[in-house]
């Protein structure tokens, strides 16, 4: 599979936090982002079918 690279820009104090995070839960920042990007979009594919 083919990866791409995604750069974001964030302010100091929430990269802090979100570093604290995944320290203390022991992932990574790529697992961290890509499930929350994945949970997102099973959200929106939930409420999709809900409405058809």
């Amino acid at each position: 599979m083919s990866e791409k690279v995604l750069a974001i820009r964030i302010d100091d104090e929430l990269q802090k936090e979100v570093k604290i995070h995944l320290a203390k839960n022991g992932i990574s920042l790529k697992d961290y982002i890509t499930n929350l990007i994945q949970d997102d979009l099973a959200k929106v594919k939930r409420r999709e079918n809900a409405n058809k």
